[in-house]
Parts: structure tokens; sequence; C-alpha cells
């Protein structure tokens, strides 16, 4: 097995759901748990996969995949099961991890908005590069880690959390530099929350809610690393 390690990150406000709920929000979004919001591979995977059906025009009326017309869909990402058409009983070949956000949007009284993340989550996404043996990815990591010679400012997160600002290392900058304001942005560095308690509740704040709409609930999340093993 191979690991492939991809950056994806938001363009639009993106919310995966956990279903329904009788709180303030209809539909709370995906959480570790820890308390951190990512996308599960299950939800990532079966976007994928509707994807790749309707590239081939494979999608059926009742929204399944026509195995029989995009085989290389089904191959990938498994078989439609009972109510599909074609091979229904395929296995998927790739193994899709859950998506760790690497840094969310937060609002901030000094820089308008940074991009926050935390111990937890930078040390949680080095684990799953280190299990496909991505060395390179783990050095881009470890330049995020508030040293105090990587450290160049402090930062405002809301209007009274102080927390450092990690220069980010000019590899990673160059690995990323295609994502045009996103990757300006970063050129100021990525706030680094230690204590991830607190960075729960801070990324909260970065968090968008629309309430009581039966669909379209948002939540913001930029970076998002994971492993197609």
């Amino acid at each position: 097995m191979k690991g492939i390690p991809f950056v994806v990150y938001a363009i639009t406000s993106l919310h995966v759901g956990m279903g329904r709920s009788s709180g303030v929000v209809d539909l709370p979004i995906q959480r570790d748990p820890q308390g951190f919001p990512i996308i599960f591979s299950s939800s990532f995977k079966g976007a994928l996969k509707q994807h790749c059906g309707t590239v081939h025009n494979a999608i059926n009326n009742n929204g399944r995949i026509d195995c029989g017309e995009a085989r290389v869909c089904c191959c990938l990402f498994g078989g439609e099961g009972v109510g599909g058409e074609g091979e229904t009983d395929v296995t998927s070949v790739v193994s899709i991890s859950d998506l760790y956000p690497l840094a969310i949007p937060v609002p901030s009284l000094d820089k308008g908005y940074v991009y926050l993340t935390s111990s937890y989550l930078i040390n949680t996404i080095a684990d799953l590069f280190k299990a496909v043996n991505y060395e390179e990815g783990v050095k881009f990591l470890s330049s995020i880690v508030p040293r105090e010679d990587k450290v160049t400012d402090m930062v405002t997160i809301g209007t009274d959390i102080i927390v450092p600002l990690a220069k980010v290392s000019s590899n990673l900058l160059n690995t990323l530099s295609n994502l045009g304001s996103i990757a300006k942005k970063l050129e100021e560095g990525i706030a680094v929350e230690e204590d991830d308690s607190r960075a729960v509740l801070e990324i909260e704040r970065g968090i968008i809610k629309y309430t009581r709409l039966k669909v379209r609930s948002f939540y913001i999340v930029s970076f998002s690393f994971f492993v197609l093993i």
C-alpha cells in the first residue's frame, strides 16, 4: 500500500452534517471526540464517488451510480450494493482517512482574521503523515510549532485571547503557493493555541452558523489534510 497526502481547502462555505438536531442549529457539524470539526472519511469518499459518477454520466434516477456505465468509480470507491446496477459487490481499492483541519480562519481583533491551529491538530496530522512515511510533511508541520525562533509576533484571537503567531517555513509556503490569497495570508504566520481545550472554543468562534435552516447551515474549514492509502 502507498499513502498519498493531499491538501484540501474550501473556497466557499462548507457544511458536513451529523444529522438533525432539536437544538438551535438544525444540522450540527461533524466533530472528532475532542470537539474539533472534521470531515469523516465516509462523507468525503461519498462526495468523490458521486462526482465520479456525474463525470461519467452514470447517475441513475434513484441517485445511485450504474457500475456498468462507470466501472472506474465503483472500482475506486466501491460498488453500490443492493439497488445499484452492474457490479454491486465490488470492494473499494482505496482507503481515505478523516479530513482533519490544519488551520481554520477565526476573527482577530488586530488582524481582522487569522488562521488558527492547535498542538492537537498538528500532532494528529503528523501521525497520519508518519503512518505513510511522508517525512517531508512532518517537517512542514514542525515548522509551525511555536518555538522561540519561529514565533514572529503575538496575535489576539477574538478580542481578548493572546496566542503566538508562528512563522511558516518557505518550503510550506511554496507548496501552498497556488492557494492565492490564502497563501498570502499565511505569510503573516499561523496562530497556534497550545492549550487544546481552549483551542476548541476559539475555533468555535470561527464557525459560521445560519440557524433554523433545514439544509444550509455552514461552517468554514480552509485547510484539511487527508491521507489516501
